[in-house]
């Protein structure tokens, strides 16, 4: 995103514009790590519907990570997450893994 310039208003300093420049990058710099971790989430989420779909068919974890083509560790997690809290939808699952890694 693009720098936006401030145009001048009477009665209002130009240390404030300065300030309301400066308030206005960080809200678009939050803006952007909201959008991030978001799509991260939903990546993560999908991922999760595939495990799920791939145990539901009776699969070891070394084969979903052979089919995947991904990280054996988080596979486990995941799986292991899956088989505790069957339950749960594939977002409470990143969740409960995104609390697992603080």
């Amino acid at each position: 995103m693009g720098k936006k310039t401030l145009q001048w208003h009477p009665g209002f300093q130009a240390e404030h514009y300065e300030e309301v420049g400066k308030m206005c990058d960080a809200l678009e710099e939050l803006f952007a790590d909201e959008l991030k971790r978001r799509v991260e989430c939903g990546r993560m989420s999908f991922f999760v519907s595939l495990i799920r779909k791939k145990q539901e068919k009776g699969m070891a974890v070394d084969e979903i990570v052979d089919v995947l083509e991904t990280d054996e560790e988080l596979v486990r997690k995941m799986c292991h997450l899956l088989e505790e809290h069957p339950e749960s939808t594939d977002e409470e699952i990143v969740e409960r893994l995104r609390n697992q890694n603080k």
